[in-house]
């Protein structure tokens, strides 16, 4: 769940997520509710309280966005489009070594964007040495300005 917020909140353009999915709530595969005056459209207030570790969690992603430079999204340039501009990379475990099998349990993307001046890398941020441990079930996503390099 956490996942899927996360990366449905870095993504470019408008987040497309239903009320209530920052508490975990459900239409019980419903996707039309809107036209019903039921359960099945209410908001269960009691859920804020139930799940407030998801609840802050979407709280601080939504921070993060408003804090972001939006410079490209005001281009109108897709994240396919920044992506086929740049050198792109693959890492596994180790940087440089992907392991796409179907055992695996990491991967991570690097993009460099020299017109953007920035670099994305989707698995650690810099820390002391040449490793970082990310916890289970995490995503991390890092930026950086070239620029500042």
């Amino acid at each position: 769940m956490k996942n899927y917020l996360a990366v449905t909140m870095i993504a470019l353009g408008v987040p497309m997520i239903l009320m209530g999915d920052e508490v975990r709530r459900t239409q019980g595969g419903n996707n039309n509710a809107y036209c019903r005056d039921d359960e099945s459209n209410w908001f269960d207030w009691s859920l804020v309280k139930k799940h407030a570790d998801v609840h802050r969690f979407v709280t601080l992603l939504a921070q993060r966005r408003l804090l972001r430079d939006v410079e490209h999204e005001q281009q109108r340039l897709s994240l396919t489009q920044l992506i086929a501009a740049g050198t792109k990379a693959w890492h596994g475990v180790k940087l440089d070594q992907p392991d796409f099998g179907e055992n695996s349990h990491s991967i991570a993307f690097t993009v460099k964007m020299d017109k953007q001046q920035m670099l994305v890398h989707m698995k650690a941020p810099p820390a002391p040495g040449r490793t970082y441990r990310a916890g289970p079930r995490s995503v991390v996503v890092l930026y950086a300005s070239l620029a500042e390099k």
